[in-house]
């Protein structure tokens, strides 16, 4: 027997015969038993009877942080698991012969990765772009017969509502510590559904995930043209050779300030550059003399959190030039002024804390502003705005923002600061050579975000009986 007596606060009625393994109010919740009961009313089978090898990471024991080196086989985290694919921008190394070591965990291109422990149910699968690599403790990685099941569509319903609750449920609200064993993620129950549909639905991964990849590469080709016309390697190569531990300045160097950390030998060395690359073709402004119009954002009441439909932007939202409005706050339309309003081709700049991300706004789905932990502006007509964002993110764009939040009270970037940021600029045609790399980047970014969403949300359909089945003809 099974009552749901109250939807919220989850209040249920378990008959002792549905009671196994696992009494936990979590595991019997309201949420958790509406979403298995529309799962099991389609057709499915046990994830184990598609599976054809299953491994799970190495042991705590058998490795360990001495282990890693600088370059080799890497070995993927669940912080590694980003959007059904994987991400290695904080990169850990092991070598050859460490990975000969541990050759049950290892893993490949098109293999399923899922994190058992630590965040529950993370699932991607292994892009072409790295042939090989090794897990952590907290993965596993899994085979299936293709002949089966098309594992992208498997892993599309692994990261739906249908695959995660399932994921949360059995590894979580257990009394000594969370975590999947080998057996729940065999017992996950896998809808079953005819190979035109699962193509369908599992092709918007393939191609999301392509897209991705291809995104990653325009960015990376934007950064080196970035680096080759500005010498920012020259700067890398001057500051990493820096062995003193004491700095002389001139007078003529000083400005407002007297502390030392403001004059560290890396910001010298960054002005210096700067205006060695003054010449013909480059020309050093400000940022003043670029910006069309800019202001900072402002701070709503919290008071006001939720209550309104204007989407506040703060600088958690951003990364790798992209916004991410997907969980923003939203505030009453009273917020929606001038001053903190986002339009289409800003450039938005993180000016609190690490001052370190910015983005573009591009493609903003209904109204948004800026909180004051950004700061946003307009380009001149005769500046490109990606190429500018680009600039600001690079080593020597950082060491400026760097310089003037060091040894401050409050890291912040004051407007005076912003304005006097020195930005060179290029010939109009290289400016919007490497700019467009960064907007076609971007592009494809949210391309491979939508299609990722609609991959989830098609099963999602498909299992509550609201898939469109037209569309597999269109």
């Amino acid at each position: 027997m099974q009552v749901i007596v109250n939807e919220n606060p989850s209040i249920v009625w378990i008959g002792s015969e549905l009671i196994e393994d696992k009494i936990t109010g979590q595991y019997n919740s309201v949420q958790y038993i509406r979403l298995e009961d529309q799962l099991i009313k389609n057709k499915f089978i046990r994830f184990e009877e598609i599976i054809d090898e299953y491994n799970g990471g190495p042991m705590g024991f058998q490795l360990h942080t001495s282990d890693y080196v600088n370059q080799g086989i890497p070995v993927l985290r669940t912080k590694d698991l980003v959007d059904l694919s994987v991400e290695l921008e904080d990169p850990i190394f092991i070598s050859e012969e460490k990975n000969e070591e541990l050759k049950k965990s290892k893993t490949y291109s098109g293999d399923i990765v899922i994190s058992k422990t630590g965040q529950i149910g993370v699932c991607s699968i292994i892009p072409d772009t790295i042939q090989e690599a090794n897990l952590n403790q907290a993965l596993c990685n899994i085979r299936i017969n293709e002949e089966k099941m098309d594992k992208h569509f498997l892993v599309s319903f692994f990261n739906c509502k249908y695959g995660q609750y399932q994921f949360q449920r059995e590894g979580t609200g257990k009394a000594v510590q969370d975590g999947l064993t080998k057996e729940e993620i065999y017992n996950i129950k896998v809808p079953v559904c005819n190979n035109k549909v699962q193509k369908y639905i599992g092709n918007k991964l393939r191609e999301g995930i392509a897209l991705k990849e291809c995104a990653k590469e325009l960015r990376k080709l934007g950064n080196e043209l970035l680096i080759q016309v500005l010498r920012l390697d020259d700067l890398e190569k001057e500051i990493n050779n820096q062995k003193k531990k004491y700095n002389w300045i001139s007078t003529t160097d000083m400005k407002d300030r007297f502390d030392a950390e403001h004059y560290k030998e890396e910001f010298i060395e960054n002005i210096r550059h700067i205006n060695s690359l003054e010449g013909n073709e480059c020309k050093i402004l400000k940022l003043e003399d670029i910006m069309d119009e800019g202001n900072y954002g402002i701070l709503p009441s919290s008071s006001d959190y939720g209550l309104g439909d204007i989407k506040l932007l703060r600088s958690t939202d951003m990364k790798n030039g992209l916004i991410n409005d997907t969980e923003t706050i939203k505030v009453p339309d009273k917020y929606f002024i001038k001053k903190a309003r986002v339009n289409s081709g800003d450039v938005l700049l993180e000016i609190k804390g690490n001052a370190s991300s910015g983005a573009i706004s591009e493609n903003i789905e209904g109204k948004m502003i800026v909180n004051g932990s950004i700061f946003k502006f307009t380009v001149k007509p005769q500046y490109n705005n990606y190429f500018i964002l680009a600039y600001l993110d690079s080593l020597s764009g950082q060491l400026q923002k760097k310089q003037s939040l060091a040894n401050s009270i409050i890291s912040y970037l004051s407007i005076d600061y912003i304005n006097n940021l020195l930005i060179p600029v290029i010939d109009k045609n290289m400016q919007d050579d490497i700019g467009n790399k960064f907007k076609e980047s971007n592009e494809k970014f949210l391309k491979s975000k939508q299609l990722l969403g609609e991959a989830k949300k098609d099963v999602e359909d498909l299992i509550e009986g609201n898939f469109d089945m037209s569309k597999l003809n269109s």
